[in-house]
């Protein structure tokens, strides 16, 4: 499974490569060793632009390897960026690629099965677009929990609301949370969570990181 297609992750999976291949294990897209070796599921939070944007560029690498099999791609219904981006790979390779793709929209709260005895808790969280300075509209996003027997990852996407996570992020093997903010800011509310908010709620998970960190993540002057 990946999580989130950002800018640079078919060289972040060419890397694990390179580690794992020299431990002897086997190729991190390529299944058990074999191309058709099981479905494979592309997850992506919201179409913003460093969460989705190397998803051409995967599809396109998985097409080069001649991967077989499902690859399904999970994201927020209404994120036509994400479809756009699909519709394009499709519309532009020179032969059809030799796996199915199978684009799943996702809306509101649930769960799916998705490979090998491993499912996709799924939650819609609040998310707005944003720049410095300004501050937009609304955006569909997701926050995630996979699971896998007793062993879990949950994943908070972007949101402003860490209320909503607190469900999702219980008990957790390990908890991903975006920490963007240093302090809550009145323009950006509903746009990202702060560091206070991320760790509190890393305290429901057994153990948790925090991520998306930018250089406003540390400056107390910072606006959106």
């Amino acid at each position: 499974m990946v999580l989130e297609a950002g800018d640079g992750c078919v060289r972040d999976l060419i890397e694990i490569q390179r580690v794992q291949m020299g431990q002897g294990f086997p190729h991190p897209l390529m299944g058990g060793g074999r191309p058709d070796d099981g479905p494979l599921a592309i997850v992506i939070s919201h179409p913003h632009y460093d969460h989705y944007s190397g998803l051409l560029n995967l599809l396109s690498f998985l097409h080069l390897l001649r991967r077989k099999g499902r690859i399904m791609v999970l994201y927020p219904e209404g994120a036509v960026a994400v479809e756009g981006m699909v519709d394009h790979f499709l519309d532009t390779i020179w032969e059809g690629p030799e796996f199915t793709l199978d684009m799943v929209p996702l809306h509101g709260g649930g769960q799916v099965d998705i490979i090998n005895g491993v499912s996709l808790r799924y939650v819609q969280v609040p998310h707005r677009n944003s720049r410095p300075g300004s501050v937009g509209g609304p955006v569909p996003s997701m926050a995630y929990k996979v699971v896998r027997g007793a062993e879990s990852v949950a994943y908070s996407g972007d949101t402003g609301d860490a209320g909503m996570l607190k469900e999702l992020m219980s008990g957790a093997s390990l908890a991903l949370i975006e920490a963007t903010y240093p302090e809550p800011s009145v323009d950006g509310v509903g746009v990202h969570l702060t560091l206070e908010e991320a760790g509190s709620l890393g305290g429901y998970a057994k153990e948790h990181w925090l991520v998306h960190f930018t250089a406003a993540s540390f400056d107390r002057h910072h606006h959106p």
